[in-house]
């Protein structure tokens, strides 16, 4: 089996929840092809040159043959259109300026400043900058670049990375086309997400209503929902498609990682933190995340209406990812306005390793309120073996299974949870064991992802039987 990933996301640098995911769900494919071979990968990046360095190349590689236009434009090579690769870049150079003039207010926004021109991992900043639309996705002078790659390559797969990506498939000429399984990973409902962001008064990256993204959708053999609820909303609105559910699996065994993880030094956050080390008895409560709207809004009303009013010597807050710059800014712009002790407050910023941040933590906290899909975070730490404090909205599917995960629907019941964890050892190790024994048995990538590879699969056998006759 050839399997080609059509994206803008360098998933082989998993700095971000989704790229992580993609990386995982990719390896998991290319691990268990057919009759137990191994399945020959490939990637068409329409990403920025700079994730395709030396190193960068070297890592992307482990997924198989790189294809990047931008970055055959830079060398000067010869499109399969006849441009040359000069007169390529500067195309491509020209609707990067335009983009980023048009969201030029987006700190990490998707097209400022040349940045990734992807979907995935988003970060918007509240009330600025311009949602841009699928269209401003489409580059024309691309699609001859990716029939030729198609014809080389000549894959039996091709998964395309959110919705932005299906225009590819008008490059392909109808016998490849036809021949081929394309399978969209959707990651969550975009318009849905679009229209929560919205009614908040944010600017979502992509303006897309349920009419386009079902558009966008509509010529995939294979609709790839990353929960329940979001497949029966495709299913019910796209009958020719085949939906099919796969999750997040890290592909990490539990039980690595010791209730008590390694000492880690208290970084500061204002001029007044300590910089005593964590040791026991306390108890480290732990949230990781990017710079983006919903962990903003997690995180900050959780300090204001949660941990500023906790009154307990043995409680630690670990913040590790980006979304340690916003606390940082946060706290330090609403000081007067509450009462959080900074001395119990520890920053690990970004971590390279899952494992540096979930071994250094005793329970993981997901207060999520907004945005559609699977919640990483929460995957993530259940595959770890931690307990998880989870709002409703981030507990998704989980809130009614025995795993590890306690769902609170309240602040008080954020205060209660946390200050019984604190006072009672055995129910977090309780909570651990929950975790451990649902991750081995439901969160194992050959259970995550058979749905999705056994519809490959099939789907493969169905248009090979056809063009036999």
């Amino acid at each position: 089996m050839r399997i080609l990933v059509a994206t803008d996301q360098p998933f082989w640098t998993p700095d971000g929840g989704a790229k992580q995911r993609i990386a995982c769900l990719v390896g998991s494919l290319l691990s268990d092809g057919q009759a137990g071979k191994p399945a020959i990968g490939g990637v068409f990046y329409l990403g920025p040159v700079e994730h395709l360095s030396a190193q960068g190349k070297a890592l992307a590689s482990d997924f198989g043959e790189v294809f990047s236009p931008l970055m055959d434009a830079a060398a000067d090579k010869r499109s399969p259109s006849g441009a040359t690769g000069q007169s390529m870049l500067r195309t491509a150079n020209n609707v990067l300026k335009d983009w980023a003039g048009t969201a030029s207010k987006w700190t990490l926004g998707k097209k400022s400043k040349g940045a990734q021109v992807g979907a995935a991992g988003s970060s918007t900043v509240p009330n600025q900058g311009n949602a841009l639309r699928l269209s401003d996705y489409r580059w024309d002078w691309v699609l001859p670049y990716f029939n030729h790659c198609v014809q080389q390559f000549r894959p039996d797969v091709v998964l395309l990375e959110y919705a932005t990506m299906t225009y590819l498939m008008d490059a392909i000429d109808p016998g490849d086309r036809s021949r081929i399984v394309w399978a969209v990973d959707t990651h969550d409902c975009l318009s849905h997400r679009c229209r929560q962001f919205q009614e908040l008064g944010q600017t979502h990256w992509l303006e897309i209503s349920e009419a386009e993204e079902l558009q966008a959708l509509s010529g995939a053999d294979i609709i790839v929902a990353i929960q329940d609820q979001e497949a029966a909303w495709f299913g019910q609105r796209l009958p020719r498609q085949q939906v099919v559910v796969a999750g997040h699996s890290p592909g990490i065994v539990p039980g690595n990682l010791q209730s008590h993880g390694p000492v880690v030094p208290v970084a500061p956050i204002v001029a007044a933190v300590s910089t005593e080390s964590i040791s026991d008895p306390v108890v480290r409560f732990g949230f990781i995340g990017s710079d983006n709207f919903p962990n903003q809004q997690a995180i900050s009303t959780f300090l204001d209406q949660v941990w500023s009013t906790l009154d307990h010597p043995g409680l630690r807050l670990v913040v590790a990812g980006s979304i340690c710059n916003f606390v940082r800014k946060y706290l330090a712009e609403h000081d007067s306005e509450r009462s959080v002790d900074v001395q119990q407050l520890v920053m690990m910023d970004r971590v390279d390793a899952l494992e540096s941040f979930y071994g250094a933590v005793d329970v993981v906290l997901s207060p999520i309120q907004v945005g559609t899909g699977l919640k990483i975070k929460t995957v993530e730490a259940l595959a770890m073996g931690k307990p998880v404090l989870a709002s409703p909205h981030a507990a998704g599917d989980f809130a009614t299974q025995v795993c590890g995960l306690k769902c609170c629907q309240t602040s008080e019941d954020w205060r209660q949870e946390i200050l019984r964890m604190a006072r009672d050892a055995n129910s977090i190790e309780a909570a651990r064991q929950q975790a451990s024994h649902f991750a081995n048995a439901s969160l194992r990538p050959e259970t995550v992802y058979r749905e999705l590879r056994q519809a490959i699969q099939e789907t493969i056998d169905q248009k090979r039987n056809h063009a036999n006759g």
